[in-house]
């Protein structure tokens, strides 16, 4: 189950456009970094460098630095599990050999 509370994305991270931009403001597959994350309704939203003046469709507030919601964009590097470090040193001494 997803947690809506927590943000899909930190400022910073490198994200792609899962599909056009109905105004063709981006295209699928374009690449971006997360500038800024914000609640916008129940949605989260993020900004991506793209500056213009206009109406959220979410909000209503009238800005010029555009935010888009956030579940239009993915990760561009996944991350696989993540484990502890207790369980990291366990798997490198057994790699090497050492009891």
């Amino acid at each position: 189950m997803e947690n809506n509370d927590l943000p899909p994305f930190y400022v910073g991270q490198e994200v792609v456009a899962n599909s056009n931009h109905h105004q063709n403001t981006f295209k699928k597959g374009d690449e971006f970094i997360v500038q800024s994350i914000l609640k916008c309704g129940k949605e989260w939203a993020i900004t991506i460098g793209i500056n213009r003046y206009g109406r959220c469709r979410c909000c209503g507030k009238i800005s010029y630095t555009h935010h888009f919601y956030a579940n239009r964009f993915s990760p561009k590097h996944k991350f696989g599990a993540f484990i502890s470090m207790k369980e990291f040193t366990e798997k490198q001494l057994e790699i090497i050999g050492v009891n």
